[in-house]
């Protein structure tokens, strides 16, 4: 019982940094009809610069600091690389996604080098905490209640206000949205920042459990974030919270009960799992048209 309950709580704190990371690449896939490839190294980035600021300037400082020059980044790239000649298919922009991110691991390579460097994770991040026989690290509980947070926030914006509103409507017609007055642009601006704020949280959740940063982990991260958008919906947020948290349980489990000899075709399993979901249900768990709702 201890083992499952282990299992459980440890799959739904993972799974809930996958889920921040679907639902920066769903919320782009939604408004423009794509999904972003380069959202991994975006996160990559922010880590990069969150090590090299954090010699200088505490951690907290250091974080946000790189948070701001990710969204500058996101934003720059996003509207040369989407908005410039905008009139292009969803395939080519996806590969004008990936290009992007490719590029940015070449130059991340460039300025900080291609050997992997520690994370400077605050000293309490790696406590853990025992109830009876269960273990709770910090890094879980905290990992959990910032994606709760992050998530929740999202969806409020999205669900709640005036913001939300319009680019929900980008999204479901962006021809339709603009005859009543929305400046699909601008929501397209604004979702990019959102992206850009995403991305630096999920970058903090990621690398300081993980304890090291390496330019060539944005592509690792590019396709937990697709395997779980694609998992709940490619265009439903409330379907990328779905689908990371399904993965996140996915991969516990298989870490709990696999034997020892096949922990190394997890990845390959929860592939398999992907392709099976994709047979029974190519639009995703939650099979919905309508996008950017819960």
């Amino acid at each position: 019982m201890i083992q499952l309950l282990q299992a459980l709580f440890d799959g739904i704190s993972q799974g809930g940094v996958f889920a921040v990371l679907a639902v920066g690449v769903a919320l782009l896939s939604s408004v423009m009809s794509f999904p972003n490839f380069a959202h991994g190294w975006l996160v990559m980035w922010t880590a990069s610069l969150t090590v090299s600021l954090s010699t200088a300037v505490p951690l907290a400082l250091a974080l946000a600091i790189a948070i701001a020059i990710i969204i500058a980044i996101t934003v720059v790239a996003g509207r040369l690389t989407f908005l410039t000649g905008n009139s292009a298919s969803s395939e080519v922009l996806m590969l004008k996604s990936l290009a992007l991110g490719l590029v940015l691991q070449a130059a991340a390579i460039l300025f900080f080098g291609d050997a992997p460097r520690l994370f400077p994770a605050p000293a309490w991040y790696g406590g853990v905490n025992a109830i009876g026989d269960l273990r709770i690290s910090t890094a879980s509980v905290t990992s959990l209640a910032v994606a709760i947070v992050a998530v929740g926030g999202l969806i409020a914006l999205i669900r709640g206000t005036d913001l939300g509103l319009k680019m929900r409507a980008t999204a479901q017609n962006r021809s339709t949205a603009e005859l009543v007055g929305v400046r699909s642009q601008r929501v397209v601006t604004t979702a990019l920042v959102i992206a850009g704020v995403m991305a630096g949280i999920a970058a903090f959740l990621w690398y300081a459990k993980a304890g090291n940063v390496s330019p060539r982990t944005g592509m690792e991260i590019t396709m937990v974030a697709f395997v779980a958008l694609v998992l709940g919906g490619l265009r439903s947020v409330g379907g990328a919270v779905l689908g990371g948290l399904l993965l996140g349980l996915v991969n516990a489990f298989m870490a709990t009960y696999l034997p020892s000899q096949m922990q190394g075709l997890t990845q390959a399993f929860t592939y398999a799992l992907l392709i099976v979901i994709l047979i029974l249900r190519p639009d995703g768990l939650l099979q919905r048209k309508v996008v950017l709702t819960k």
